[in-house]
């Protein structure tokens, strides 16, 4: 009955023409927001180079940490790994340089440009890994990511903020 109703009350060539408006305005939408996202990646990694070569030359004061442990240039390596999975977003918030003259070691440490930060699983295994570590060391890396995370208001992602919790016991 309904049927018949609609049949007779409302024209066909009327609902196709609006369907193909329809149509064409989500595609219109849907490649908008295809070039809006990629303006918006262009951007954001336009913006993280931009911030690592100006803080190549920084003359920023950066406090030391205060940890008992030389930060050996073996433990350096392995932080650049280990930050980006501990903390949302690290290096666009804490420069190479930064790291450099915060750990007081010599050699600024080497990253990628455009850099991405890691996979949900790359952050799960880092975190594994770190947790296999000896405990010392894992005092050691917890003492820095506690006060970077003071210094620079780091958010850290999930794994690494139940990781950092436990240290902290």
């Amino acid at each position: 009955m309904l049927e018949n109703f609609l049949k007779g009350s409302i024209d066909g060539d009327v609902i196709n023409h609006y369907l193909r408006l329809l149509a064409q305005r989500q595609v219109q939408l849907e490649n908008q927001v295809e070039q809006l996202t990629t303006e918006l990646r262009r951007g954001h990694l336009q913006a993280a180079e931009l911030a690592l070569v100006n803080a190549k030359d920084s003359d920023i004061p950066v406090p030391p940490l205060m940890i008992d442990t030389q930060i050996q240039p073996e433990l350096m390596a392995q932080l650049v790994n280990y930050l980006p999975a501990i903390f949302q977003g690290f290096w666009y918030t804490v420069s190479p340089y930064e790291l450099m003259k915060i750990t007081g070691t010599q050699q600024k440490p080497v990253i990628a440009s455009p850099y991405s930060g890691p996979s949900y699983n790359e952050i799960v295994a880092i975190i594994e890994h770190i947790q296999s570590l000896p405990n010392q060391e894992q005092t050691v890396i917890a003492t820095i990511c506690q006060q970077l995370q003071k210094a620079y208001h780091l958010r850290t992602h999930c794994a690494g903020h139940f990781w950092l919790q436990k240290m902290e016991k």
